[in-house]
């Protein structure tokens, strides 16, 4: 909805202008100066519109839900007139936009509203690649029937639709994926816990404290009673992470970096659901570009594999200086995990991540 410096409509009234001045000039007759007042008028009542009714037009964008890639999307957008005065002419500039892949496209609406007036429009979109699809108000301008002034309004309103990835069980080539359990967990060294396989510490014996826990050798040895305080396994033991951050050395068309991002993310989460296939708990994370932060979230079953990826899929994923890797280690997100998954075709940082455990690149495939 750019605006050009001399619309046609402009140019008409300007030379409409010019014209009933000239016939007024030369002439004595009172009834010639009528077209030139009227245009006048008309001028002036052009600039009502924009500044009594711009700041009581408001915008609702509703209709975002959750659905399947290449199914059509479709937003509702819903203009309020809260002023009496009619309005003319308005037009707003929609962006529809996969915040995941950067890939957008704007739709021009054009209306009227009368006094209180409401009205509500249609606009559809398409997309391929899973990700946050944001529809949201980037200008809005009001004006006059004849286009003789347009002024620009501020005017919000956004909604998301979310395509979420549709994962699938695979198979780890890594056979400790595949026979990961409970003994192979580490245990906590700050919290007590549950189980009798680890021992946390021993105390003494306190009223209402489990006679299964008495430590009865020990006890007698003391010549007091003592109780063993069992350990508490840390179930995130294997964290994936997810690589938004492109390496801006590797240059792609937008197609075939769409593409990858769209294999990328399915990837990540057919491996998320694989585990909770397994019963292995996890944690999962990825880099927040917009709020500069490395994100990370714990997944035991698969509802908050479904939130986590809602959070996910509506963050950039860019070219950036830095890896992924890179933001997690500078964060304050715990380095506790024994097996970091690293889903990314860039190998930066990859050493520096082995110092804290074991690491598995995983790939997409071309």
């Amino acid at each position: 909805m750019k605006k050009p410096l001399i619309t046609k409509k402009r140019i008409i009234f300007i030379l409409m202008l010019l014209a009933t001045l000239a016939i007024f000039a030369s002439t004595t007759a009172y009834y010639a100066a009528i077209p030139f007042g009227v245009l006048v008028i008309w001028t002036c009542i052009s600039f009502l519109p924009s500044m009594l009714t711009g700041k009581k037009l408001v915008c609702e964008i509703s209709g975002g839900s959750q659905g399947s890639k290449s199914n059509p999307i479709s937003f509702r957008v819903t203009f309020k007139n809260r002023s009496l005065i009619p309005i003319f002419a308005a037009g707003t500039r929609v962006e529809i936009e996969n915040v995941l892949s950067g890939e957008a496209i704007e739709e021009n609406l054009n209306f009227a509203l009368g006094p209180k007036g409401r009205r509500t429009l249609e606009i559809s979109a398409k997309d391929s690649c899973c990700g946050a699809i944001k529809a949201s108000i980037s200008k809005a301008s009001i004006g006059d029937p004849l286009g003789i002034r347009q002024a620009d309004i501020v005017l919000r309103g956004s909604d998301i639709h979310y395509i979420l990835p549709k994962p699938e069980e695979i198979e780890f080539k890594d056979e400790k994926f595949n026979s990961y359990n409970m003994e192979s967990f580490k245990y906590s060294q700050s919290k007590r816990g549950n189980d009798p396989g680890e021992i946390f510490g021993i105390k003494e014996y306190m009223p209402g404290d489990s006679p299964k826990s008495i430590h009865w050798k020990l006890s007698s040895k003391l010549d007091e009673i003592v109780i063993r305080e069992l350990g508490l396994p840390v179930e995130n033991d294997i964290m994936i992470i997810f690589d938004n951050c492109l390496n801006p050395t590797r240059k792609m068309a937008q197609e075939e970096k769409t593409e990858l991002i769209d294999k990328s993310i399915t990837l990540f989460a057919s491996i998320s659901y694989s585990l909770l296939q397994r019963k292995i708990p996890h944690a999962i994370g990825w880099y927040g570009m917009a709020e500069g932060s490395f994100e990370s979230d714990d997944i035991r079953d698969e509802e908050e594999l479904w939130q986590s990826l809602r959070k996910t899929i509506a963050c950039p994923m860019r070219e950036n200086e830095q890896s992924s890797i890179y933001h997690f280690l500078e964060s304050t997100v715990e380095k506790k995990y024994s097996h970091y998954i690293y889903v990314s075709c860039d190998n930066r940082d990859i050493e520096r991540l082995a110092e804290y455990g074991a690491v598995s690149t995983i790939r997409p495939q071309s």
